[in-house]
C-alpha cells in the first residue's frame, strides 16, 4: 500500500470515530379537534448530529431543533419556532427542554403542540 493510501485510510478512520453522535428526533405536530381531542397534523422525523441544527417546516411555521447530549445522558433540545408568513420572519418562541433519551417532551405554542422523542442512533461499523 502506498504511504498516501495509508494516510488517507487513517484519516478516514479517525474522522468516522470522532464524529459527533447522531440523534433521531421523532416529532408530532398536533392541534385540537372541536371536541378537544388531539388531531395529529404531521409526524416528521429528523436525524441530526449532536449540537447541530435540524429544520422542520409545517405550513408557515419553521421549527429549528438543536439537540445536545448532556453528561447525565439526557438531551437538551433548543427549539426556535419561527413564523415564515411574510418576508420578515417572526420568532414566536425559543423554548429549551431537557428530556431523557426514549422519553417524550411537549412544547405548546398557540393552538399547536410539538411532541419530541429523541433517541440516540448507534454507529455502524
Amino acid at each position: 500500500m502506498k504511504p498516501i493510501s495509508i494516510l488517507l485510510a487513517v484519516l478516514a478512520t479517525f474522522s468516522l470515530s470522532s464524529a459527533a453522535p447522531l440523534i433521531r428526533i421523532e416529532t408530532t405536530i398536533s392541534g385540537k379537534e372541536v371536541d378537544g381531542e388531539p388531531l395529529i397534523l404531521a409526524a416528521p422525523g429528523v436525524v441530526v448530529e449532536d449540537g447541530k441544527e435540524a429544520i422542520i417546516r409545517f405550513g408557515v411555521l419553521e421549527y429549528a431543533l438543536t439537540p445536545r447530549i448532556l453528561k447525565n445522558g439526557s438531551v437538551q433540545i433548543e427549539t426556535v419556532i419561527t413564523d415564515r408568513t411574510k418576508k420578515d420572519s417572526k420568532v414566536l418562541a425559543k423554548p429549551k427542554t431537557v428530556v431523557d433519551l426514549g422519553k417524550s417532551a411537549e412544547i405548546t405554542t398557540g393552538n399547536l403542540t410539538l411532541t419530541l422523542l429523541p433517541t440516540r442512533l448507534k454507529k455502524e461499523n
